[in-house]
């Protein structure tokens, strides 16, 4: 399993990996491509995900995982974007949860609960 940055790969590689799944790609695209992460299994690709730096914290944001969707991924994910904070020496990670059932793994993640996100000490 490996972290790669998207500007590793063309944009139509991204594209066809996304089809109609992440809306903000078209409009967003430029910004994505530069902050975005394509995570790599054994399986091929089976998630992305973008780091934005917000002053000594960086944010988890575009989150898109190929079905079928499985915790195990999206911790990967969380694990592989804590690691990269770290390296960029970031006090805290933070995200948005958009779906309740994911709450309860970020929380057991070591992420807190703040005002309309997620937060976790690094």
């Amino acid at each position: 399993m490996q972290l790669i940055p998207a500007q590793a790969f063309e944009l139509t590689q991204l594209e066809a990996f996304f089809g109609d799944s992440l809306p903000r790609w078209e409009q967003e695209q430029q910004k994505l491509y530069e902050e975005g992460y394509v995570l790599e299994t054994n399986d091929g690709w089976r998630a992305f995900f973008c780091l934005e730096q917000d002053e000594q914290a960086l944010r988890v944001h575009s989150m898109y995982v190929k079905p079928p969707a499985n915790g195990t991924v999206i911790l990967a994910c969380m694990e592989l974007a804590s690691m990269e904070a770290r390296r960029r020496e970031a006090s805290h990670l933070r995200l948005i949860s958009h779906h309740k059932t994911l709450d309860q793994l970020i929380s057991l993640y070591g992420f807190e609960a703040k005002q309309g996100w997620w937060e976790k000490t690094l």
